[in-house]
C-alpha cells in the first residue's frame, strides 16, 4: 500500500484523471452538436502515437547512453537523482 502512496504515483493518478476529465468533457461536447468528429481525430491519433513511440525511443536512448558513462554528476551513478521529480 506505501508503494501506492509515493509521491510520483500521486502525480501520475492525477494527471491521468484529468486527462480522464477532458476527454469526457470533449465526448460531451461532441454528443450535444451532433456532428461528426471528422477525419482529424484519425490523424490525431496517429499523432499521439507517434508522439509517444518518438518519447519512449528518446528516453530509452537517454537511459542507455546515461548508463555508460561511469564517472561525474551526469553518470550510471547518480541516475536516480536525476530522474526523480
Amino acid at each position: 500500500m506505501g508503494g501506492l502512496l509515493q509521491p510520483g504515483n500521486r502525480a501520475d493518478g492525477l494527471f491521468a484523471c484529468w486527462q480522464a476529465f477532458h476527454i469526457q468533457n470533449v465526448i460531451r461536447k461532441q454528443m450535444r452538436s451532433n456532428e461528426p468528429y471528422g477525419w482529424r481525430i484519425g490523424l490525431d491519433l496517429i499523432l499521439l502515437g507517434l508522439g509517444a513511440y518518438g518519447t519512449y525511443v528518446s528516453v530509452e536512448w537517454l537511459v542507455h547512453w546515461l548508463s555508460t558513462i561511469q564517472s561525474g554528476f551526469i553518470s550510471a551513478k547518480y541516475m536516480g537523482w536525476l530522474s526523480a521529480g
